[in-house]
């Protein structure tokens, strides 16, 4: 995960399971259900914040991926995000569930096996004890067998 700052670079780690639904010449459309959770927190030491911070995901995508080797992909659907601040003496957190949207290229390996490069806007967390604001993004690299 991407931040502006008063925030550092987090790194996440999930899960993606889908299904393809229809498959034309174009490409094809897939359902999919994803988790990432925060296996190393960014830090949060700017302004007073004084922590690390972490985010975990749920998302559940209506995902269109084209047909040629090298191609585009374009995820839209419902997301819950949970952003945590983890402070010595205390911890902020805010979770929010919205729309999300996410855009990358992918390309075919081979008949099984593709990779993807995606980038996904998390949206914007306000803090209040510093009137600060930063701007979250996801950059996810993935790997995807089909059986």
């Amino acid at each position: 995960m991407l931040a502006d700052s008063p925030l550092d670079t987090a790194l996440n780690a999930g899960l993606l399971i889908g299904r393809e639904l229809l498959h034309f010449n174009l490409g094809s459309l897939a359902v999919e259900g994803e988790g990432t959770f925060t296996v190393r927190d960014g830090d949060a030491d700017e302004y007073g914040l004084n922590g690390d911070w972490r985010i975990r995901t749920a998302s559940l995508w209506l995902a269109y991926r084209g047909s040629r080797v090298v191609y585009p992909v374009v995820k839209l659907g419902v997301e819950h995000v949970r952003f945590s601040i983890v402070r010595p003496f205390w911890n902020d957190s805010v979770s929010d569930t919205g729309v999300g949207l996410s855009l990358g290229l992918g390309a075919r390996v081979s008949s099984r096996w593709k990779v993807e490069a995606e980038y996904s806007p998390k949206g914007r967390i306000n803090f209040a004890d510093t009137g600060d604001k930063s701007y979250i993004r996801f950059l996810g690299a993935n790997l995807i067998y089909r059986f």
